[in-house]
């Protein structure tokens, strides 16, 4: 089964879902309609894309939207949001425990953080923030879950299957490589210019050293 979101216009509040099966001559509308909370309403300075993901298990329904400045164009962040997978009712956002408080009748809280772009992950089936950083898309934006270097061309990382598995495990080659990579170049660039002043210096006292020797004193003689 294949289910989707249908929303009217930029920063749409709500979103209509549809589902469609193999043989299905057209889409279905679906009982999972989902709200943007209400106190995340946008101030009208705000231009918002929404984008959806669904947690591996269909268990949750992560809604996130890009805020843009009208007037400028600028990237401000991305707001966040859980649903229920099966029926679209407010979740909240969960502790670092995993564990959903309360939420309003009227809308519910949200998340947010900087940058915009790329997808979510999901790991023990709770949402992992990738922008910029990866980290658990929590109630307080949890400890990176993976370092990625320096030298990782691409702004996005992705993960096989859109989730984060396993354990992490410190590779002390892998952080000393790293710390190599980028502080090493630095290091042998102060280096050499420490290096020339030294040389400059030394040279400088040779030179000085050699004009200000001992005059030689010569007896007077007679015939």
């Amino acid at each position: 089964m294949v289910l989707a979101f249908v929303g009217f216009g930029d920063g749409a509040a709500s979103l209509s879902g549809r589902t469609w099966r193999v043989g299905d001559p057209s889409w279905k509308e679906s009982i999972v309609d989902v709200q943007w909370p209400s106190d995340g309403t946008l101030d009208g300075s705000e231009l918002s894309s929404v984008r959806t993901d669904l947690s591996p298990d269909g268990r949750l329904l992560l809604l996130t939207r890009k805020l843009t400045d009208s007037g400028t164009g600028v990237l401000n962040s991305t707001q966040a949001a859980l649903f229920d997978g099966k029926t679209g009712r407010p979740l909240g956002i969960p502790d670092a425990e995993g564990r959903f408080g309360p939420v309003p009748e009227v809308g519910g809280p949200y998340l947010e953080w900087g940058g915009w772009g790329c997808r979510p992950a999901w790991r023990n089936g709770l949402p992992v923030a990738t922008d910029d950083r990866i980290r658990k898309a929590v109630i307080a934006l949890g400890d990176d879950l993976v370092s990625v270097s320096s030298r990782y061309g691409s702004p996005c990382v992705a993960f096989a299957g859109n989730e984060l598995r396993g354990e992490p495990v410190a590779d002390t080659a892998a952080v000393w490589q790293e710390r190599l990579w980028v502080w090493g170049g630095r290091l042998l660039v102060l280096l050499g210019i420490g290096t020339l002043i030294w040389w400059f210096t030394r040279r400088r006292s040779w030179n000085e050293g050699a004009g200000s020797g001992p005059v030689p004193y010569f007896l007077p003689t007679r015939g």
